[in-house]
């Protein structure tokens, strides 16, 4: 089933700022802190998704990590600073077809993370200036197909 270009391009692109946006030891007015855990959907570790950790106060440092195994980790030289974080997780999987994107066949990928864990996340956080350890058990159906799908692997 084919969707609108231009949702699949928002969605996608919205990620793709924001990534963008979080250069790694820029924005930061303090010391980092380590932080680290689990991300499970439904039960399963995610593989392959990102974990995005976005400052309520603006003097914050934003920051993200891959998600591998079910497993993040940051380390004092990457990780937020002291304060309450925004966490936001995506995840984007492949569905076993082919689009074309800009005249080359490439893999279809589809956020299977549903949109409250990212898009609308009411997922908050304190930092504090120790180790932090946080799990993540998500629970949910994807997001509808509307909006939802990448024409391309990059993730």
């Amino acid at each position: 089933m084919r969707h609108p270009r231009h949702l699949r391009e928002a969605l996608a692109a919205a990620v793709l700022v924001f990534a963008a946006a979080v250069p790694l030891g820029c924005g930061s007015k303090g010391a980092r802190y380590g932080v680290e855990g689990t991300v499970t959907l439904n039960g399963s570790p995610v593989d392959g998704g990102k974990i995005l950790f976005l400052p309520v106060d603006e003097d914050g440092a934003k920051a993200h990590a891959d998600i591998v195994g079910g497993k993040y980790a940051l380390d004092t030289t990457n990780g937020p600073n002291a304060g309450k974080y925004k966490v936001s997780i995506v995840w984007y999987k492949k569905t076993g077809k082919k689009v074309i994107n800009d005249g080359n066949e490439v893999d279809e990928t589809q956020q299977v993370v549903p949109g409250h864990y990212n898009v609308t996340s009411t997922t908050f956080i304190d930092i504090k200036p120790e180790k932090n350890t946080y799990a993540f058990d998500m629970k949910g159906a994807p997001p509808t197909k509307s909006g939802s799908t990448k024409r391309n692997d990059n993730n």
